[in-house]
């Protein structure tokens, strides 16, 4: 400081944060920062624990049950209208979405999916028993599609 310069005095609020053992008033503005800046660190992990609500994985039940009869009843119009060996391509790409629906079903009913082969869909027998079972489970199918209809009863 020159000669005629007035110190610099640090503000009244700091003053009131200095501790006992007589720290300086310029390092109480840091500790104080410390101190909101580790309280808020360590509430932060309350917070997010708060919401314990478990989200749920996929589309609600009923919105997949009515896409797998929508999806049902196509692919049933579909086999028994078009000549054996025609639209083979729709055909599969509807099983393909049907097994996908009804993977998603059996997962949000607890139902246990068969072992997949590896590709999309799944074989005819794996599908039939995988709709059985959500049948079994409670969700409402159609139960007179190919699909779920017995061999020897077509």
């Amino acid at each position: 400081m020159g000669p005629g310069a007035e110190p610099i005095r640090p503000r009244a609020g700091w003053l009131r944060d200095a501790d006992a053992e007589g720290s300086s008033a310029v390092n109480a503005q840091p500790c104080r920062t410390l101190r909101r800046w580790v309280n808020a660190m360590v509430r932060r992990p309350v917070r997010r624990r708060r919401d314990t609500w478990q989200h749920p994985l996929g589309p609600p039940i009923e919105q997949l049950a009515a896409e797998l009869r929508r999806l049902l009843w196509q692919h049933d119009v579909l086999v028994r209208s078009a000549p054996e060996g025609g639209w083979d391509r729709r055909r599969w790409s509807l099983e393909i979405g049907i097994a996908y629906r009804a993977g998603q079903a059996a997962q949000a009913l607890d139902v246990p999916l068969p072992v997949r082969r590896a590709g999309p869909g799944m074989e005819r027998t794996q599908l039939t028993g995988l709709l059985r079972a959500l049948v079994a489970e409670g969700l409402v199918l159609p139960g007179t599609v190919t699909l779920l209809v017995p061999e020897n009863r077509h």
